[in-house]
């Protein structure tokens, strides 16, 4: 397969579900990272930042100060075969479902246009150095470090010095790295419910003062007319 191409502009696409009683609702997008990239730890501990648990900045927006959901988070999904994804997702009520797009929207742009405090960065830093530590207790955790090593280029270091590279990155390394990685002009908005309860909003939504296109999917990602309620 040729690798994946991210939209020409930020756009919606809709799958009807007329039966859902929430909405799946994920921003994704492609990019170049990879394990060896100059940037991948600094765009590591963004996306942790961003969404990587409770303490994250997606969790306490759209589940503690909205109570949209049970639970929102971010993945950094590398690729030794093609491009590397990111992905912003929460399942939401339907009545919040536009309102949830927005927010998800707005913290994505926060995090590519202003830097993370100090404080955030620790703390996402000592998350990986106890999670780092504790993996390593596993014979799995040492195969798939040795297969990845192989197969992915890596230097032989890598998994050696991960935690002095975790480390050394900076507020401003992270600025620069998910500026240059958090192709938000380029996602997809994709939201999976029951039509005939959100969609009306949720081509409202215009997170930067002008609508976003929004297109039409069945189940099977074939393109669609909009439905008719």
């Amino acid at each position: 397969f040729d690798p994946a191409q991210n939209s020409s502009e930020l756009e919606i696409h809709f799958t009807e579900m007329n039966n859902a009683v929430q909405s799946e609702v994920s921003v994704g997008f492609t990019n170049s990272i990879k394990k060896i990239h100059s940037d991948y730890f600094p765009i590591l501990l963004g996306n942790s930042i961003l969404g990587g648990g409770g303490e994250a900045r997606l969790f306490l927006n759209l589940r503690e100060d909205k109570g949209y959901t049970y639970g929102s988070y971010s993945r950094l999904q590398t690729n030794k075969y093609t491009r590397a994804r990111i992905r912003a997702f929460a399942s939401v009520r339907n009545a919040v479902t536009d309102s949830s797009v927005v927010e998800l929207v707005k913290e994505l742009e926060k995090i590519r246009t202003k830097k993370v405090s100090q404080k955030e960065l620790d703390k996402a830093k000592a998350k990986y150095v106890g999670n780092f530590v504790l993996a390593l207790e596993k014979p799995q955790t040492i195969a798939r470090y040795a297969l990845s090593i192989k197969t992915e280029n890596l230097p032989e270091d890598f998994y050696k010095t991960y935690l002095q590279k975790i480390n050394a990155v900076t507020v401003d390394d992270v600025l620069t790295a998910t500026k240059k990685h958090i192709k938000l002009d380029n996602a997809r908005i994709f939201v999976t419910g029951k039509g005939s309860e959100v969609l009306e909003n949720l081509e409202q939504v215009a997170p930067f003062g002008k609508k976003l296109k929004v297109s039409y999917y069945d189940q099977y990602g074939t393109a669609t007319e909009r439905p008719d309620y």
